[in-house]
């Protein structure tokens, strides 16, 4: 730069520095410090110049920097992008906006465009020696990679970004590096790590000020603590953290500082007050358009509102936060977000008593969770493997310099030349041994994975018949099958509605489990297919969806038993149970519906009729068609009805079942 404009560039590294630390209070101020119309000092650059064009990209810079410093990330990235434009891309200050604008996307979940930024930074600042930018640029990388799950080179970034700054006794980038390895090793599991990490950095904020280093080392410090249900601690950390927060006008540390604390008051079942810094940490994610930030806190209100002793206990509002976190999951594809909101929806729905909803949330819920391991396993084979395989290649490299420095010295030191390459083999091997404990490690974790298999498979047997489950498994779709030969059966609990009413919820499920758990036994017994409940309805049938020759009389003997069965419950519950039964005989069409949700089911005429000799018979007994009379009457004993007048079937002639000849 030409020496006329070196006190303009001091002027704007000036402003720059009053930025980064915090004495510019407000935008108003910088408005005016970079006022291309008023500054003396740049009332000196003529209008419509390259010089003013420079220095005009600059302060839209400073502008940006400004905006991120006060967590408003979308102006950030509209005014780094805009000064980008006019600066050319081997100029400092365009590597400035590269930091900005890749840290912007970071802190808005947009994590691969974040890389893509600071990579471009890295390269800058290690082409021109800049050991410093590129220590601090590299840690935020390394945060980046804490975000992903992959805890090695996170680590291994942040290790090398440390030895850089203590090197170069930058004590607070030192102290900010070890807040970051604190949280890292907090994520990984090892707390004691972290703890002394946090306290650490505590120790030096209190003797050097700076708030947004002691607000975020608290507020990490104040989750650990809630972990391991030290709650005294958990809460005045979490205060004080969000006074600095509120104090530097920082709006993430303050999201995230009410969240944390919406998360203790849960803890201690202070619930009016967890929804309200709820509420106040999603407004604040909402105006930073930090969708993944917002769908975090749905997820957290959602279990909140499924506190039964919550005065607003609300399962419909459970479900509404929700859905809405599962589709901002989906859209960020925040896998871990996305598990976790389908695990609370099928409590949800399991609490509505709509299981078959549920139950397409847990499959949903570990199907991602398998997503969410195989990458994890993925993730640590490959940095088992890669630590390993660089560790052997320095080893060997250094193996190769011994050996040429043996023959350099003509021998001379040739004995303990052979002893050092003897351990380095010893520890070589030690490193084999360690990759077949891995390798055992992974194939427990694949003998987990098959056990969750057979879980899934498990559960989809008891929802279908086996032989339609195998066929869905083999993505047979659709299925739909026509029987010639069967007997479809309904039964009606008699005045359950009326018992219903007059009776506690648990009582009333107790009885329908308990009989109907009696029904499936019985199915088993006789080669029957049971198709749904439909509240106090049962629905099966023989011949499906295996044809048997003696589905009529299987029917049958199951109407009979199942009679039985309610006069023995009546008994014990003391209460007026009783069924109403009919069955029917013929062709019926059976078959899978639903996407997600599937359904086993009859279609067809013969259905229509079993329905109708149910709903017009009597209690305590069993009325059967005349298709279904003509199979059975060699074996068992009817009793003749007069022809009655059936709902869209006109009069039919139907038999009471007595019992066997």
């Amino acid at each position: 730069m030409n020496t006329e404009h070196k006190d303009i560039e001091k002027y704007f590294l000036e402003i720059e520095e009053k930025l980064q630390n915090s004495t510019v209070p407000s935008y108003e101020v910088l408005e005016n410090l970079l006022s291309i119309e008023h500054s003396s000092v740049l009332s000196k650059i003529h209008k419509n110049t390259e010089k003013f064009t420079y220095f005009l990209s600059i302060s839209n810079y400073l502008i940006g920097y400004y905006y991120f410093l006060h967590s408003h990330y979308g102006k950030c990235l509209e005014y780094c992008t805009l000064a980008q434009n006019s600066l050319p891309i081997s100029d400092s200050y365009y590597t400035r906006c590269s930091v900005f604008i890749g840290r912007s996307y970071s802190k808005i979940g947009e994590l691969e465009k974040a890389l893509f930024w600071l990579d471009s930074a890295i390269s800058y600042y290690t082409s021109h020696g800049d050991e410093i930018e590129r220590a601090i640029v590299l840690s935020y990388i390394g945060e980046i990679h804490l975000e992903l799950g992959d805890y090695v080179t996170s680590l291994t970034i942040q290790m090398e970004c440390l030895h850089i700054v203590e090197k170069n006794k930058k004590f607070q980038q030192y102290y900010s590096i070890t807040s970051k390895i604190g949280l890292l090793y907090f994520t990984m599991g090892d707390d004691d790590s972290a703890e002394k990490n946090f306290n650490e950095v505590l120790e030096y904020t209190k003797k050097i000020q700076v708030p947004s280093l002691r607000g975020e080392t608290l507020l990490q410090l104040a989750n650990l603590h809630l972990k391991h249900g030290k709650t005294e601690e958990t809460r005045s950390e979490l205060l004080e953290a969000l006074e600095l927060y509120r104090n530097e006008n920082n709006k993430i540390g303050q999201a995230q500082a009410l969240e944390s604390l919406g998360s203790y008051y849960l803890v201690v079942r202070e619930f009016e007050v967890s929804f309200e810094s709820y509420s106040k940490s999603i407004d604040v994610f909402w105006d930073l358009g930090d969708r993944k930030g917002i769908a975090r806190v749905l997820n957290q209100l959602s279990r909140l509102y499924l506190q039964t002793d919550y005065f607003e206990y609300s399962i419909e509002q459970a479900i509404l936060h929700c859905k809405e976190s599962l589709q901002l999951s989906e859209v960020i594809q925040a896998l871990k977000l996305e598990s976790e909101s389908n695990d609370i929806l099928a409590q949800c729905y399991e609490r509505n008593g709509d299981f078959q909803l549920a139950y397409q949330h847990v499959l949903k819920h570990q199907s991602i969770e398998k997503i969410v391991m195989n990458d994890e396993i993925s993730r640590k084979t490959k940095n088992i493997q890669l630590r390993h395989e660089i560790e052997n290649k320095q080893r060997l490299m250094e193996m190769h310099q011994k050996e040429a420095e043996i023959y350099r010295l003509k021998n001379i030191e040739l004995e303990s030349a052979y002893s050092e390459i003897s351990r380095q083999q010893e520890v070589l091997q030690k490193q084999a041994t360690e990759i077949e404990i891995a390798n055992s490690e992974l194939h427990e974790i694949n003998i987990q994975l098959n056990e969750a298999n057979k879980m899934t498979d498990k559960l989809l047997l008891n929802v279908l018949p086996a032989k339609i489950a195998k066929r869905l498994l083999k993505n047979e779709n659709p299925i739909a099958d026509y029987f010639e030969n069967t007997t479809v059966l309904f039964a009606d609990l008699a005045g359950f509605t009326k018992l219903s009413s007059s009776s506690s919820p648990n009582h009333i499920v107790e009885i329908l489990n308990t009989i109907f758990y009696e029904f499936d036994l019985l199915t088993e017994k006789y080669g029957l297919e049971k198709i749904k409940t439909i509240g106090d309805n049962y629905m099966c049938v023989g011949g499906v969806p295996d044809a048997d020759p003696n589905h009529a009389k299987s029917i049958a003997l199951f109407a009979l038993d199942i009679l039985v069965i309610i006069k023995k419950y009546a008994e014990i519950f003391q209460e007026p149970l009783s069924l109403r039964i009919g069955f029917n005989s013929g062709d019926v069409v059976a078959g899978v519906i639903g996407k997600n949700k599937f359904v086993y089911d009859l279609w067809g005429d013969t259905v229509n009729t079993a329905s109708r000799m149910e709903s017009y018979g009597e209690i305590h007994k069993i009325q059967v068609s005349e298709a279904s009379y003509e199979l059975l009457k060699n074996d068992f004993h009817f009793e003749e009805r007069i022809p009655i007048e059936m709902k869209g079937k006109g009069f039919m002639k139907t038999y009471f079942l007595l019992g066997k000849k």
